[in-house]
């Protein structure tokens, strides 16, 4: 399911660029357990793809992926601090 927020995300394999619909993707791949979608879902708040930065949000899910063992964060929080 992050796949396909990813896609949304970025406009890849020629879905269309809708930032909310990867949003929606992202969650749910969240409610499935999933580290990866929290640092993804993160990094949309704070790099202001939504209409507003909500850097809190951001740090928040990041370091919540890290916490569970996603080791890419570890990058994007140091990138954003």
């Amino acid at each position: 399911m992050e796949v396909l927020g990813e896609c949304y995300a970025e406009g890849l394999l020629n879905f269309p660029r809708d930032i909310k619909e990867a949003i929606t993707w992202y969650e749910a791949s969240i409610a499935k357990g999933s580290p990866r979608a929290k640092c993804l879902l993160g990094l949309i708040y704070l790099e202001g793809k939504l209409d507003e930065t909500n850097t809190a949000k951001g740090f928040q899910l990041v370091q919540e992926s890290h916490d569970e063992g996603y080791v890419y964060a570890r990058d994007v929080l140091e990138k954003y601090q």
